[in-house]
């Protein structure tokens, strides 16, 4: 799996909008790796602004990942990922 986040990461570093998304996933359901929402969100705006509108963050998900927030809120949907 390390090597596949790795292949994920580049591409996100090349304006792929489905890895940056799929990345995004991995880190806010900490999928084989450290879960990391301020990260995941990180990643899902780079998505959003490349142009994957269903990857942007939702106001719940903000304040999730800033601690601000005790309702379980999903990930933007992750089918289609890269």
């Amino acid at each position: 799996m390390k090597r596949a986040l790795e292949y994920y990461d580049k591409a996100c570093n090349a304006n792929f909008a489905g890895a940056c998304r799929a990345l995004g996933h991995r880190y806010w359901l900490g999928e084989r790796i450290d879960r990391n929402r301020g990260t995941a969100i990180v990643y899902y705006r780079k998505a959003c602004d490349l142009g994957l509108p269903e990857a942007c963050p939702t106001d719940d998900m903000l304040r999730l990942a800033s601690g601000k927030s005790t309702n379980k809120v999903g990930p933007p949907d992750a089918e289609g990922s890269a």
